[in-house]
């Protein structure tokens, strides 16, 4: 028995393996500089199998361009795989839906040392076409021939298959009534105990727990090396993610693309960080950075939206958004955050379509003032530690997310806070600019009260000839006003 299964996990005794490296080794070159998944039918599957081309190419897997967690053939994107650590589900695209077994899963390297997947399966993907018999004798040999073809077992089986969908329907209803409904880590927390409470999950949650420990004594974070530490959560979160929802039936039968998908995932990227405690050491490492942000802040608590850059037609009450942003500095994860400054940035789009300006949607030049304003106005504590939090910890694509400007928006505005200063130069520059505009008056009614004083200490007999000549000699005509003016601008600037 154990060289019959070590037979049909053998790569190298495998005629499909055999087959793709001796007669198609382009084809073979190619899927190895791809990187894509190939999946071997044991060899007990291939008796009587002709192996061609087309054959191969059905049983190679890339990613699905329209989902995520999903493959699909490079033969056909229509025939989509969802990929499980012990079975392959054929869902989307085929004449019939089946459950594949897998037998083994080997990593192989091609020349650039990269690694691809062969998963070898206990039968292939082909759409096999039963021909009706017309001979009844021939009906009730291959009855006799396949008693699982036999009507009572057909009946135990959709009785069974019944059973695992209605438990199956039960355990999604149960798994979205807990969902949290607000995205904090104590919600998030309450939900993944609950759920792993399960004796299905209870294996992998401890296996869960065991890589995070493991985590946390193998790797700490140094200031300014967030960037590696970062790659390591990266991987630990999609490891978590195979642990706790690929490989469970029910989890996995969420659409990545789906709201309830993405909650799921979106709760262990939550989940993790919060459990690793990242965020009291950043806050820790960039006190000074904080500090200094925070004076900048304080010092600009008077700016206009004028002064800001923002429009005319945009200069509306933003309130909300600022109440919106300040309550990021309740959340202790990254990808908390990302939510509320997605969230902020949503009100500032619905506060300009509700207002009487004729703008409707906000441009990357429009927003930028905006939300520059808002940061300011809202005086988020250790503004420079979550941007550097942000960063390397939001545990998102940063090539296909959304989220990548939001992270890129309120990093430049930061830095442009702390070391170009450029909001601070502007409001300095208005300033003396409101100076000396009102400087010149000033200097007027000073030179005036002056006269009064000398007029009032004269003799009675001089006083009006002596008042008219001051008064000539030192009011000022308007063209020396004028050079006064300008004299003190340039002297400014």
């Amino acid at each position: 028995m154990e060289n019959q299964q070590f037979e049909q996990t053998s790569l190298d005794t495998n005629p499909f393996f055999i087959y793709l490296k001796t007669k198609q080794p382009k084809l073979y070159e190619m899927i190895s500089q791809n990187l894509y998944k190939i999946c071997v039918p044991c060899q007990r599957s291939l008796v009587g199998v002709k192996l061609t081309k087309e054959f191969v190419l059905l049983h190679i897997l890339t990613k699905s361009p329209y989902y995520k967690g999903e493959c699909v053939t490079i033969q056909d994107q229509e025939k989509a795989v969802i990929v499980d650590r012990l079975f392959l589900n054929l869902h989307r695209g085929w004449k019939q839906k089946r459950l594949i077994k897998v037998l083994s899963t080997e990593m192989f390297y091609n020349r650039e040392y990269q690694s691809y997947e062969v998963v070898i399966i206990e039968s292939d993907f082909s759409e096999k076409k039963t021909k009706k018999s017309t001979n009844k004798n021939s009906k009730i040999k291959n009855m006799k021939l396949s008693p699982l073809h036999s009507p009572r077992t057909q009946k135990n089986l959709t009785k069974k298959q019944k059973k695992i969908d209605e438990l199956m329907k039960k355990r999604r209803s149960e798994i979205i009534v807990c969902l949290p409904k607000s995205m904090t880590y104590v919600e998030i927390l309450k939900f993944w105990k609950k759920i792993g409470k399960k004796k299905i999950r209870l294996k992998s949650f401890k296996f869960f727990s065991q890589d995070l420990q493991i985590f946390k004594e193998s790797y700490f974070l140094v200031k300014k090396y967030e960037k590696e530490i970062g790659k390591k959560v990266s991987t630990l979160y999609s490891q978590s993610a195979d642990l706790l929802i690929k490989q469970d039936l029910v989890l996995s039968s969420f659409p990545s693309n789906s709201y309830n998908g993405q909650k799921l995932i979106n709760s262990l990227k939550i989940l993790i960080v919060g459990k690793l405690k990242i965020w009291e050491k950043i806050r820790r490492f960039y006190q000074t950075e904080d500090s200094v942000c925070h004076e900048q802040i304080l010092l600009l608590q008077k700016i206009t939206p004028q002064i800001a850059g923002i429009i005319e037609p945009l200069r509306i009450d933003y309130s909300l958004a600022i109440q919106e942003l300040q309550s990021i500095a309740n959340c202790k994860t990254a990808f908390e955050k990302l939510i509320i400054i997605d969230k902020t940035i949503m009100t500032i789009n619905e506060l300009v379509e509700n207002s009487n300006s004729k703008i409707n949607s906000l441009s990357t030049d429009d927003l930028i003032p905006i939300f520059s304003y808002i940061i300011v106005k809202s005086k988020i504590p250790n503004l420079f530690s979550t941007t550097v939090y942000l960063q390397h910890f939001n545990l998102c694509d940063m090539i296909t997310s959304k989220y990548a400007f939001e992270i890129t928006l309120i990093d430049s505005i930061v830095n442009n806070l702390i070391y170009e200063k450029k909001l601070l130069k502007m409001f300095n520059d208005f300033k003396q600019l409101e100076k000396t505009n009102k400087q010149p008056s000033i200097l007027k009614q000073n030179k005036l009260n002056h006269i009064n004083d000398q007029n009032i200490n004269m003799d009675n007999n001089n006083s009006n000839h002596m008042g008219e000549q001051n008064l000539k000699n030192l009011i000022p005509t308007e063209s020396n006003s004028r050079q006064q003016n300008n004299l003190l601008i340039k002297e400014i600037l």
